[in-house]
């Protein structure tokens, strides 16, 4: 195989190996989808929805429903011009969406998805979203009062800790622990239609409209593909795919160096990647919740009237700590491990959205069933794929429904050690064989 100029070297065992989309995506060809405007303009190319909306086979004009949109308008707008099939049939469990849709029907769509994923009412996703919708109680698109209290908490101890830090840098770090656990909190958060605690991810110096697109419509929807942006982004440093030319640093030595790297994201993303978008005109203005992470520094100086450099260094400590464990647990959460799906692997005839995602995640032993690990390190993951406006604290009364439906397909979905996963990581960095067969019916473990 030789896909958008990605050839597997060899494979491990026998048999075919495939993906889900049809073609290269546009921008990959060119040199890679290195900013979430490059993959938004790569997908308008790509997905035959002729300037308007695209769910399955047809062409949709949601524009007189953009500002009464229940999940908020900030969907449409920045999905206008694309397929959005698999974010459609994602973020809406209940029937109510799909029975407004003829409301809206414009034409038949004039060329295949770009995506070849299923969504056949007797497979297997929707199968378990029937079951999802009969839950007791029924699950909601908000957020629950439990995970309010908690990121306010994580937020009040980061806030209290930073001060802190100003005396002594040990503080600093432990604010930084506090700060990965409040962006990861507000990933909760971010799922939903627009909300205050949404903002909190911007302490970090990320930004959450960003990930809305590159986590949220990107990765959720077509994990460990060429159509993930937490796979290109991250490339040629971090290189997850199994490709022939893989670099030999990034095989063998990115054990060494990804410390170095985690340590430094945060800043990137603000200090380097922002003056780059602006350089090349990819960014013409900020939005002013960009600049909301410098307010914890001004009111920390404020209030303890110590000198500014002082305040600002002891900042950066939190900064650098904060972006070390929420990179270090983002990547070893769920999706990078030898066993795992990514793309060149076989994926089976079946390509249902949510035995995709059952392929492309695993869980951690010690996470599932734990409300606070589950808020703070991206747990319940494949339920949280299949399912991601759903508040973190609904999903753990999903698994019987998961369970029930993955034996009725005889699927063996296993949980992994922690452990086993952060290994895994770095072998699945090393690996540059595609899997033979990584599930047809029954996930290979």
């Amino acid at each position: 195989m030789n896909f958008c100029g990605y050839a597997p070297a060899r494979m491990k065992s026998d048999g075919p190996h495939s993906g889900i989309l049809r073609k290269c995506p546009s921008n990959r060809e060119k040199g890679g989808m290195l900013s979430v405007e490059d993959w938004l303009k790569a997908k308008e190319a790509d997905d035959g929805a002729e300037g308007l909306w695209r769910v399955h086979d047809g062409i949709y004009d949601f524009t007189s429903f953009v500002k009464t949109h229940p999940g908020g308008k900030y969907w449409l707008e920045v999905t206008k011009g694309t397929d959005i099939t698999e974010a459609f049939e994602s973020h809406h469990i209940s029937e109510k969406a799909e029975n407004m849709l003829k409301k809206f029907w414009v034409k038949k769509a004039t060329t295949p998805r770009m995506s070849t994923l299923t969504f056949h009412e007797d497979g297997f996703y929707k199968t378990l979203k029937r079951k999802v919708r009969k839950a007791k109680p029924v699950p909601f698109t908000g957020s629950t009062w439990e995970s309010r209290m908690l990121i306010d908490g994580l937020l009040v101890c980061f806030l209290l800790t930073n001060y802190l830090g100003i005396y002594n840098y040990w503080w600093s770090i432990l604010s930084g622990v506090f700060l990965y656990m409040v962006a990861v909190a507000a990933h909760n958060f971010f799922h939903m239609k627009d909300n205050l605690r949404m903002y909190y991810f911007n302490l970090s110096l990320l930004s959450f409209r960003e990930w809305r697109i590159s986590h949220s419509l990107s990765h959720h929807q077509y994990v460990n593909t060429l159509l993930d942006l937490e796979i290109s982004l991250l490339e040629p440093i971090f290189d997850y795919l199994p490709k022939k030319d893989k670099n030999l640093l990034v095989r063998f030595l990115s054990w060494a160096y990804s410390p170095i790297v985690f340590c430094g994201v945060f800043h990137y993303e603000f200090f380097i990647k922002k003056i780059l978008k602006l350089v090349f005109r990819q960014k013409t203005h900020f939005h002013w919740e960009e600049f909301l992470a410098f307010t914890v520094p001004l009111l920390t100086w404020l209030v303890s009237n110590e000198d500014p450099l002082k305040v600002f260094a002891a900042w950066n400590v939190t900064i650098v700590s904060g972006s070390f464990f929420f990179f270090l647990i983002g990547l070893t959460a769920a999706h990078h491990h030898p066993e795992i799906y990514h793309e060149g692997d076989y994926i089976g005839d079946d390509k249902d959205f949510g035995l995709f995602q059952l392929a492309a995640v695993r869980d951690r032993e010690e996470v599932n069933g734990n409300y606070f690990l589950t808020m703070i390190s991206f747990g319940e993951h494949a339920l949280h794929h299949m399912f991601p406006t759903l508040d973190h604290r609904k999903l753990p009364a999903l698994n019987p429904y998961l369970e029930e439906t993955c034996k009725e397909f005889n699927v063996d979905y296993k949980l992994k050690t922690y452990a086993n996963l952060v290994s895994g990581m770095y072998r699945q960095l090393a690996r540059n064989y595609v899997n033979g067969r990584v599930y047809s019916k029954k996930l290979k473990h």
